[in-house]
């Protein structure tokens, strides 16, 4: 009995997550398709101040409370 109880609740769950796979692709498919034939402008993203390794990225990291960066020893 418990042999066929987790059989049938393994297919209800593999079912579950095709599903969900495959609507994900369909909705994400075609905006792929849309950005990488688009013009290069809506492909690009904008840079942003605070690359790590830049002082403004340490200001952001200090705004947000993180502690200071420890040294290996």
């Amino acid at each position: 009995m418990v042999a066929a109880r987790a059989t049938a609740l393994t297919a209800v769950q593999k079912l579950v997550t095709t599903i969900k796979l495959r609507m994900a692709a369909l909705w994400n498919f075609p905006q792929e398709i849309v950005k990488a034939n688009g013009p290069i402008s809506l492909i690009t993203q904008s840079t942003t101040d605070e690359a790590p390794g830049t002082p403004e990225f340490e200001k952001l990291l200090d705004h947000m409370k993180f502690p200071a960066a420890g040294l290996a020893s």
